[in-house]
């Protein structure tokens, strides 16, 4: 059961992670194109 939880949390924190860096990701461009 243990072990069941960890990957519960580690994959919560990788989805958490993919979402932090789409944002990230998504945002860059615009800033880019307002400071040109």
């Amino acid at each position: 059961r243990r072990g069941e939880l960890a990957l519960l949390l580690t994959a919560k924190c990788i989805s958490s992670l993919h979402q932090l860096y789409f944002s990230v990701m998504g945002l860059l461009p615009r800033t880019t194109i307002q400071i040109d």
